[in-house]
This record gives C-alpha cells, sequence and structure tokens, in this order.
C-alpha cells in the first residue's frame, strides 16, 4: 500500500516477548525535522520506518536481517499486483498525485490514468534502495551515498530534511500502558500517542464492576457510546498542547478512576452534552495509514500501526530513491494520536491471546474496544466480532457515528436513549489475531488462532506452519 506504508514513513508497534514476560512500545513515530530546509514547499518528516524495523529485528529477529529485506525488495524489482485499496487510493488522489513526474510514471496506465487493481506495478528505483539496506544495513539510509541522493532527492521534490536531520533520528523503546483485568493484561501505546490511554480508560470502564457482562444486550451499544465520551472528556484534563503530557497511567487507568467516570451514566439516558465527563473537544486525528498484527508459536507477537500522516505523504515521488516522504506533522490531522495498536497477555506476560491493530482517524478507541469486547468478553468468533456493527460517538455533542448496515433495533437502542444518530458508509479499519487457547501451549497441534483482516477493506490474514532450523 504505497499510500499510506513507505520507508519515508513511520509508526507505532506493540511487542509482547514472553521470555521477557514485559511489553513494550516501538515509537518510530515520523518526526518533524529538527533543521529543516528553507524555501521547500513540501514539509517534510524524517523517515522513521527503516530504523524502526531495524530497532524490532535487533532485539526479536531470528531471520538474518538480509534474509528479510530481500523479499521487499524482489516485490519492487519483479513488481506486485496492485490490489483493491491501493487502486482505489489512487484513483483519489491521481489528479494531484500526477502532476509528479514520477509518481505518474510509476502509478499510471499507457493512456496516463492510474493503474487499476489486478495490474502489476514495478518500482526500479525502491527496488535499488532496498538492494542497498539490504546489503549494508538500516543505517546506510541515514548516512553515506544513499542518504546523500535521500536528501538530494527530496529537495528536488521540495521537501524540508537535511543529512543531520537523518543521522540524528534513532526509535525509542517505551514502556506499554496496561489495564490488568481478572487473569489477563491489556496493553496499548502511551504518549506521544494518545488513543492508546482513550482505549485502556474505555476497556477499564466496562470492565470495572463487570459493566459491561452485566448489561443486557440491547444496552450494551449505549454503554460502548458513553464509555467513549467519557474517556475522549477526560483526556481534555490531561493532554498536553503537543499531546506529550505525562497521563499518570496509575491514576488514569485505575478501576477507582473509572468509577468516579461513570458516576453520571444512565442506563436508559444519554448523558447531555456539556455534562460532567462527557465534553471534550473534537481534536482533529490522522485516519491515513494502516495495520498490521503478526504472532509466532512461540509466544511472540507484534502489532504495528503505520502511516505518511496523508495519503501518499508529500505526493512526490523521491527521484532516485523511489519512496513517497511523510508530511511534517503538526498541521491539522497530521500527528501520531491516533496509530496505537492493542494487545491482550495473560496476567503473567508468557501467554499471547489477542492483537488489534488498524485506522480509523479519531474512532481508533471505539472500534478496538468494541471488536475486543465482543471477542473477549462476549466470547464471540473473531471474524463475526470483526464484520460486527461498530459506532462512535462525536466528543462533545449528542451525536453517534453508526455504520451504514447497522441494524434497525441496535439504531433504535440509540435513538431511545437520546442520541442524534448519524450514518456513514463504514468506521475504520482494523486486522485482528485471536488465539483463544493463548499462544505458546505445549502442543501446536491444538492451537486455536484466527487471523481476521477487516472485510471493511482489502487485507489478507494467513496461517502458516513453518519449521524453522
Amino acid at each position: 500500500m504505497p499510500s499510506v506504508a513507505s520507508l519515508g514513513g513511520g509508526g507505532v508497534c506493540l511487542v509482547h516477548d514472553p521470555k521477557t514476560q514485559r511489553p513494550e512500545m516501538l515509537d518510530y513515530i515520523a518526526p518533524e525535522p529538527k533543521s529543516g530546509v528553507p524555501g521547500g514547499d513540501r514539509p517534510t518528516a524524517g523517515p522513521a520506518s527503516v530504523r524502526g524495523m531495524a530497532a524490532l529485528h535487533r532485539r526479536f529477529g531470528r531471520l538474518r536481517w538480509s534474509d528479510t529485506v530481500i523479499h521487499a525488495e524482489t516485490l519492487a524489482r519483479g513488481g506486485f499486483v496492485v490490489s483493491k485499496e491501493t487502486a482505489a487510493d489512487l484513483a483519489r488522489a491521481a489528479r494531484p498525485l500526477f502532476v509528479d513526474q514520477g509518481a505518474r510514471r510509476v502509478f499510471s496506465m499507457a493512456d496516463g490514468s492510474p493503474v487499476i487493481e489486478g495490474e502489476l506495478i514495478r518500482q526500479v528505483e525502491l527496488g535499488a534502495t532496498l538492494g542497498q539496506i539490504r546489503a549494508r544495513g538500516a543505517g546506510a539510509f541515514y548516512s553515506g551515498p544513499l542518504a546523500n541522493r535521500l536528501v538530494e532527492g527530496i529537495r528536488q521534490a521540495g521537501g524540508t530534511i537535511t543529512k543531520q536531520d537523518l543521522r540524528s533520528y534513532l526509535p525509542r523503546w517505551r514502556p506499554a500502558l496496561t489495564v490488568r483485568y481478572g487473569e489477563n493484561d491489556l496493553h496499548v501505546a502511551g504518549p506521544p500517542v494518545l488513543s492508546g490511554a482513550v482505549i485502556a480508560q474505555m476497556w477499564q470502564m466496562l470492565l470495572t464492576d463487570q459493566r459491561y457482562e452485566k448489561a443486557p444486550a440491547e444496552e450494551r451499544p449505549h454503554l460502548l457510546a458513553e464509555v467513549a465520551r467519557r474517556a475522549f472528556s477526560d483526556r481534555e484534563t490531561w493532554i498536553g498542547i503537543n499531546g506529550d503530557r505525562q497521563t499518570q497511567s496509575t491514576r488514569l487507568l485505575s478501576s477507582e478512576h473509572a468509577r468516579q467516570l461513570m458516576t453520571s451514566y444512565d442506563a436508559d439516558r444519554a448523558t447531555p452534552p456539556g455534562a460532567p465527563q462527557t465534553g471534550g473537544a473534537l481534536i482533529s486525528e490522522n485516519p491515513s495509514g494502516t495495520g498490521f498484527v503478526v504472532v509466532d508459536g512461540l509466544g511472540l507477537a507484534v502489532a504495528c500501526t503505520t502511516t505518511l500522516y496523508n495519503p501518499f505523504g508529500t505526493g512526490r515521488l523521491v527521484p532516485g530513491v523511489g519512496i513517497f516522504m511523510a508530511q511534517a506533522p503538526g498541521v491539522g490531522s497530521r500527528n501520531p494520536y491516533s496509530l496505537s495498536p492493542a494487545m491482550v497477555t495473560d496476567r503473567e506476560g508468557k501467554i499471547f491471546r489477542f492483537a488489534a491493530a488498524g485506522v480509523a482517524g479519531q474512532a481508533v478507541p471505539s472500534v478496538i474496544v468494541g471488536v475486543a469486547a465482543r471477542t473477549l468478553l462476549e466470547k464471540q468468533p473473531a471474524k463475526e466480532a470483526v464484520t460486527g456493527p461498530r459506532l462512535h460517538p462525536l466528543p462533545g455533542s449528542d451525536s453517534v457515528i453508526v455504520e451504514a448496515a447497522e441494524s434497525p433495533p441496535r439504531v433504535e437502542t440509540l435513538v431511545r436513549r437520546g442520541h442524534a444518530i448519524l450514518r456513514q458508509p463504514s468506521l475504520g479499519r482494523i486486522n485482528v489475531i485471536h488465539c483463544s487457547t493463548g499462544i505458546p501451549i505445549p502442543s501446536l497441534s491444538k492451537v486455536n488462532c484466527r487471523p481476521v483482516a477487516d472485510n471493511r477493506g482489502s487485507g489478507t490474514g494467513l496461517e502458516l506452519l513453518i519449521e524453522l532450523e
């Protein structure tokens, strides 16, 4: 998906390693450059993905670096088949994107129209770039001849990155935020991501005093909308100007704080806008990106979300390098606030159970928590939970967004309680893995794990049996 995933972008990962029994967050968010190039008309974020993936590989990889990169290099050189999602993104962006000669050369048909689903795309310059990264390591992207070519190509494309920006960038390992429930833990990303704490607070409100499990089925859509409103409202009490204020997670994610937030909850009536703990500002958040989840037979799990802050980033293919750069963060929805994946393990940190990653802009917490509640609390099959209905309340209002295919009875339960209904075709895209038996277990033949790609997109879920030497 070149519209959202690129060597010029960045993101966030959650990692669960049963050996360390300590979930961690990898922050490889594409940063604003510290020393911009004057006069550039395409403000550019620092490329973080290469060092981010190298950090994951250095700590957890089993294969050689070159053996992992070669597959991407082969796809770039030999070509890959255009997916439905990529074709749709190209069709939407073709007019401004094809102003750039490089993008037009790679992503258009002979008649100048954007390539369509099923066509083959070859990215020769990207293949050469990946070849350098494969042979010389991730550092080749940030210093030396390839880095010089990258900086010069960004300048030609109107971007704003210097050699010093490249050399100085490093990803960061941070502790994950955790909510304990029963014999399990929910883990999310912390600041500078904001959606993680919102996911965790929503989860805590649903679990405290078994509120979700005790609620009748017809109340649950209303309950999900109300806990989301309260979590977004509470976010205004701890968010910093740039989303980087310490969240004091011990207090914010506690059951005591959840009870306090829910004191005004009425099972039969929507809380009026502006009432205590239901306000919250409507902060614009980045809806552009993609997510993936991977778990192996030993229980090592990774859930990542990646973005360019805008479809196709700056909209210019860097000449000589063949990548799209992320737009510089800080304007409008160009921020990392909504990048949190979520993961569930047992309390001891030995067994993986569930993970979700994807994009939905501000609605990410509502989407992930809704799917997790149906999968883990209602015990629905993961596929049924992912394909099921979604909703998201607009902070500071009495409106709830529901999907166009939402069933009339569920809508009626919301209307009857005083929620105003807004409809849109779909709400977010997330990919999920649920292991009802947990991983690892003594016998791989008994594993019950299901990868589920969101039916609202065109992703893929695969189960593979691979013997490692």
